[in-house]
């Protein structure tokens, strides 16, 4: 979908620069979430210690934050 058509199908119900401000701010959320998680599953300790269950828990939310991330970057890039 291109901008124009993105522009027309919410005009005058959604604000769009609200709605890319709304996605940049959740973009570097997402970012965050994921360097958190990547730095605890790069912790040699904690991968040692922590309960199979928990680490591979970590690993299930790392692979969600980031197909989390590739969303909203999508749709951030149809805004822009």
């Amino acid at each position: 979908m291109l901008k124009k058509d993105v522009e027309r199908t919410f005009e005058g119900i959604v604000n769009l620069d609200i709605l890319k401000e709304r996605f940049s701010k959740d973009l570097i959320k997402a970012t965050n979430d994921i360097e958190s998680l990547k730095k605890r599953i790069g912790n040699k300790n904690f991968i040692e210690k922590a309960p199979q269950a928990i680490v591979d828990e970590c690993q299930s939310k790392l692979k969600q934050a980031n197909l989390h991330f590739a969303s909203i970057k999508r749709k951030l890039e149809m805004l822009e």
